[in-house]
């Protein structure tokens, strides 16, 4: 673990339910699996991650509540393929039309040709009994994404490890990663570089990681538990 010394503090996942985390970012409260984040670009809104199936409903209601009919929905970026982030990505392009984006290298596990990585330990058969009962029918992105690519404001960081297509999206304006499981963090402020059992390559794990360091964000949005913000500046 990398601990974020100093001034700055974690925020618990429940400060964000009903509040927007910063401006023009949501995190849709009430979903389930992996958080889902509403940005407000200049192309329209864009969903980072779309949790496990069954989501579509709230995340059309959150869009509403803020204002927006779902067509103004534009892009559907899916940080990794995992199930827990992938799940109702498929349900909510049918009834927003808007695109979905994943990083070429977790094209074929979201489009079906690819099993899903095998995790290890008691968590990783857990998940895999989980994801038994919650299949999906196989989808085919409408964007591929590559390593320095960018999508509405956001740029696209290839940090694979967790799977070999997970990516970060950089804010780079206001300094803002959301890493998705490349990097989480705890309610102690420290910053979880990979779960060993959720990962599939440690090394590039690692290296992602150090990869995320340097890119001096001032706010860190992971797929789950807690965000964490520098407040040092204050």
């Amino acid at each position: 673990m990398w601990h974020m010394a100093d001034a700055p503090r974690v925020h618990d996942a429940r400060d964000c339910r009903k509040m927007r985390i910063a401006e023009k970012i949501h995190r849709i409260e009430n979903v389930k699996g992996a958080h889902c984040y509403l940005v407000d670009t200049a192309e329209g809104l864009l969903l980072i991650d779309a949790g496990l199936p069954g989501n579509g409903d709230r995340i059309i209601q959150y869009v509403e509540g803020i204002g927006r009919r779902p067509d103004a929905l534009k892009y559907i970026v899916l940080t990794h393929s995992d199930l827990d982030h992938s799940g109702s990505a498929a349900d909510v392009r049918l009834r927003t039309g808007a695109k979905i984006a994943i990083h070429r290298d977790d094209v074929d596990v979201l489009a079906g040709r690819k099993p899903p990585r095998k995790l290890r330990g008691f968590l990783g058969l857990i998940f895999r009994l989980f994801s038994t009962f919650m299949k999906v029918s196989p989808v085919e992105p409408d964007i591929v994404l590559n390593d320095g690519d960018r999508i509405a404001c956001l740029l696209v960081i290839h940090t694979p490890g967790h799977t070999p297509g997970s990516i970060c999206l950089v804010d780079q304006e206001n300094k803002i990663v959301f890493s998705g499981d490349a990097m989480l963090c705890d309610e102690e402020g420290k910053i979880i570089m990979h779960r060993p059992s959720f990962t599939l390559d440690e090394r590039q794990a690692v290296q992602s990681a150090e990869r995320i360091k340097v890119l001096g964000f001032r706010m860190l949005l992971p797929g789950h538990h807690a965000m964490w913000i520098d407040r040092s500046g204050q």
